[in-house]
């Protein structure tokens, strides 16, 4: 974690935020990849009853002891510092202005300080125990950070946040939602004051991409730096909010997932899940489709993470960085900018891709305009490739891709060799069906054939004498072997 400052930005943040501190930010960053809510050696988590008026779980983020409480009327989000610093918090407080001046007295050209050089320059003021140094890097970067928003960025089970005007701030939480599939936005005890303070948070996090929020300029849609976690944020100021300026955190949460964690939520069979990697590895074609919320891109990231092999030259195209790359890999993203007059979207990065040396797969994390006509030209030239898509059937699927502004003909759709259809079935995600999309001797048409319904064929079982593509594969490899043979 890379820590952001200048001289002017401080001076700026003090004068527009003064040093009044709720939270704290964690000693160690807690990633999905360490932990989980059945590991108590990380978070240090408590499940307790579900019952009303009890606490659901309790685990650490930080310094925090973050509590799920449900009542008979709510689920809410409690953090709280951990009593044991409190004390030492205090005193700290009292010598952040001067640390901080050391800082830009240490390093007057510097606006980014890794961890390990923030960590020394600790040790060099204050001289103490590792521990210490911990709470003391933990306050200077909430300080330069997200103020009382630090410990809901921190918390890798809080999925957005949500704050409209003054009051409570709101989160998705997943644990929340696994238990719970009809709760949407849970409450918090961080409390934004009044509108002034609201703002105030605004200009900080529009100041960290070198924005401002103004009657101007009232609507933000900005995605942070990676080095600050590259989360997407919409801000609404008060020019068009009518007293209720807001923010809106999407955060960009890495979670290594894999196609058995998949199978074990029993998202998908396994015989589907290897249809999934015979097709990928004959550089097949595959659209994920669903509404929203139905685990499109996390059936996609899992495909890659379990069957994609590093030495492949993939190339993933995104709006927002959501698919993790290995970092050993010969993978490589391309994500879409904006800066002014200056527009690079989707239809030009698949373009770049094609130009590019890639020669096994693209990936479009999801596929909503002209990228799709580039994307047919890839499958055209014998690349691979993953997309997602929204759309709650085959059919819905293909008539999108054939209206504007897509606009594919036939034969493109053709060249698509199958389409998942996922849904929410009794609050769990699942791959409803799959369909092939088989080209014909008719010109102008396409014959689509069901391989896999989870309501016929829950196991898959008839998945592989069904599919097209896979018998197509086995005669081609059949008539091989018997020439072979001839010969």
């Amino acid at each position: 974690m890379k820590i952001f400052f200048n001289k002017n930005n401080f001076i700026f943040l003090k004068k527009i935020f003064p040093i009044t501190h709720y939270f704290t930010l964690e000693r160690k960053l807690i990633t999905h990849e360490n932990v989980s809510l059945n590991t108590n050696k990380d978070l240090d988590l408590e499940i307790k009853s579900f019952n009303d008026n009890e606490i659901l779980s309790e685990y650490n983020v930080g310094l925090y002891r973050v509590k799920l409480v449900k009542n008979s009327e709510e689920y809410r989000y409690i953090a709280e510092y951990n009593p044991a610093f409190k004390d030492k918090i205090e005193k700290i407080y009292n010598e952040i202005d001067k640390l901080i001046n050391y800082f830009i007295m240490r390093l007057p050209d510097k606006r980014v300080i890794d961890e390990i050089n923030a960590r020394k320059i600790i040790r060099e003021y204050f001289g103490k125990n590792d521990q210490d140094i911990d709470l003391v890097y933990n306050i200077l970067k909430e300080e330069l950070g997200y103020k009382k928003l630090q410990v809901l960025i921190d918390d890798p089970y809080v999925e957005d946040v949500s704050i409209s005007g003054s009051g409570y701030v709101w989160i998705r939480h997943s644990y929340i939602y696994s238990m719970d599939p009809n709760i949407d936005l849970v409450k918090t005890n961080i409390y934004i004051r009044n509108n002034e303070e609201l703002i105030r948070l605004q200009q900080i996090i529009a100041n960290k991409v070198g924005r401002a929020v103004s009657y101007t300029n009232p609507i933000l849609d900005i995605q942070l730096p990676l080095e600050e976690g590259g989360h997407r944020i919409h801000i609404t100021g008060l020019a068009v909010s009518y007293e209720r300026p807001e923010i809106v955190i999407r955060k960009n949460i890495m979670r290594k997932v894999s196609v058995e964690d998949l199978i074990r939520r029993e998202m998908l069979p396994r015989n589907l899940a290897e249809y999934f990697r015979k097709l990928i590895m004959r550089k097949g074609s595959l659209i994920i489709a669903g509404p929203p919320g139905s685990g499109k891109t996390t059936l996609l990231r899992a495909l890659l993470n379990s069957f994609v092999p590093k030495d492949w030259k993939v190339v993933i195209i995104e709006d927002t960085p959501e698919i993790e790359i290995p970092p050993d890999s010969s993978w490589v993203r391309y994500t879409t900018f904006e800066n002014g007059v200056i527009k690079i979207d989707q239809y030009m990065l698949t373009k770049a891709a094609l130009r590019s040396s890639a020669n096994r797969l693209i990936v479009i994390g999801e596929t909503r305009g002209s990228e799709a006509r580039v994307l047919a030209q890839a499958l055209n030239m014998g690349l691979g490739a993953l997309t997602t898509f929204h759309g709650g059937s085959t059919k819905e699927v293909i008539v999108r891709l054939m209206s504007p502004p897509i606009s594919l003909r036939i034969y493109q759709i053709s060249t698509i060799q199958a389409v998942a259809v996922l849904a929410i079935h009794n609050n769990r995600r699942i791959v409803r069906y799959v369909d092939e999309i088989i080209p014909t001797q008719k010109p102008g048409s396409i014959k689509i054939r069901r391989i896999y319904d989870r309501d016929k064929d829950p196991y898959g079982e008839k998945i592989f004498v069904k599919s097209y593509y896979e018998n197509k594969d086995f005669m081609k490899r059949s008539i091989e072997i018997i020439t072979s043979k001839q010969d």
